[in-house]
């Protein structure tokens, strides 16, 4: 079992492995983190993005996590749909994805 603390940094360590953006990088976006019985969704995008709500920033494909309390498993979840589709699928079948 995790905590959300743990469940963070995992995330973290996930998105700053990724090529970042220029002169910008990945951030975990805190005030939309959403807490369940399950575990964590969580949601990131460009630190620029999010400090000036610029379009030129902005990232495409940044799908939401969910991190399983349970067992520390990362999911990615997608963007064809809304957040609340991928929370719902995953609780309705273990999958995000249906």
């Amino acid at each position: 079992m995790i905590n959300q603390n743990e469940a963070h940094d995992k995330i973290e360590k996930i998105i700053s492995g990724y090529p970042q953006p220029k002169n910008d990088a990945y951030v975990i976006v805190e005030n939309e983190t959403i807490e369940n019985d399950w575990g964590w969704v969580f949601f990131y995008t460009s630190k620029k993005w999010l400090e000036t709500n610029e379009l030129c920033y902005a990232v495409a494909g940044n799908a939401p996590f969910i991190v399983l309390r349970s067992s520390g498993e990362v999911i990615v979840t997608g963007t064809a749909h809304g957040t609340d589709y991928y929370i719902n699928k995953f609780e309705e079948t273990g999958d995000p994805h249906g």
